[in-house]
């Protein structure tokens, strides 16, 4: 393939969620702002050949044999040796689970344990705002604190959208929580990302998936040539996913990937 065809490069982002139910969300999300994307199960389900734009990943890592350290480390290693250089975390919005061993399995198996971290958990869509890096859901006063949910004892920022590049620059942590109440908070958090990533800074961002609709905004586009045998959109009549292992997930994550923007999903071959 040419240094022009859009497959001979790597995934332009991939993202590691924990569940099905995170991993849907956040691909109809990066499908909505016109990144094509695939959601997989399984390592055989990302030949050496095949080069989606984007890579959503179930990981199942409450119920994986080997812990979410080790899952997500392996996995962040599949989608590096397929290229991948641009890497988000799907948290859980109320950070369920175990977002920092997920984190760190993350940065060690894409090779970027020196990267800045960039948290932006608010999801206004979903009702969870973050103020003071505090996550809590709107018209509620129970909240969590994001940065020793995620980062651990590691230092980190509390920083306002239009702070991040700045405070980045500013070299004084690279750990960051990104406060936001709505959606030009999210738009205003990726844009500061883009920025980031246009100077030469690597950076791991994690977040609920509300703001992946911004991404890679400032070169937004699809790839028409996506559709394959690999590659297809299932029937009109099929559901818009396949589970290539483990069953089928139940009746409410069926009704909610319905409703979604139908990202491209790997079939069960």
């Amino acid at each position: 393939m040419g240094d022009d065809d859009p497959a001979a490069a790597g995934p332009q982002i991939g993202v590691l969620a924990d569940d099905l139910t995170g991993a849907l969300g956040s691909a109809a999300r990066l499908r909505e702002g016109g990144v094509e994307t695939l959601v997989v199960w399984r390592p055989e389900d990302l030949p050496e050949a095949f080069r989606p734009r984007g890579v959503v990943v179930d990981m199942r890592t409450r119920d994986a044999a080997s812990g979410p350290r080790a899952t997500a480390e392996a996995w962040a290693r599949r989608l590096r040796d397929l290229g991948c250089t641009r890497f988000e975390q799907r948290i859980d919005s109320t950070l369920r689970g175990a977002p920092a061993e997920e984190l760190d399995g993350l940065l060690e198996g894409a090779g970027l344990a020196d990267a800045v971290v960039v948290a932006v958990p608010a999801f206004p869509d979903a009702g969870r705002v973050c103020a003071d890096g505090r996550q809590r859901a709107s018209g509620t006063r129970r909240a969590v604190e994001v940065a020793p949910a995620l980062f651990g004892s590691a230092a980190a920022e509390v920083v306002g959208a239009h702070e991040v590049v700045e405070r980045v620059r500013a070299g004084r942590a690279a750990r960051f929580v990104v406060d936001g109440v709505d959606d030009a908070d999210l738009r205003a958090a990726a844009e500061a990302v883009d920025a980031l990533e246009r100077e030469g800074v690597p950076v791991v961002t994690a977040s609920p998936g509300g703001w992946l609709r911004h991404h890679g905004a400032r070169n937004r586009h699809t790839i028409r040539d996506a559709y394959s045998p690999r590659y297809a959109r299932p029937a009109a009549s099929e559901p818009p996913w396949r589970s290539t292992h483990h069953g089928l997930p139940g009746r409410k994550t069926t009704q909610q990937a319905r409703g979604w923007a139908s990202p491209t999903f790997r079939r069960a071959m």
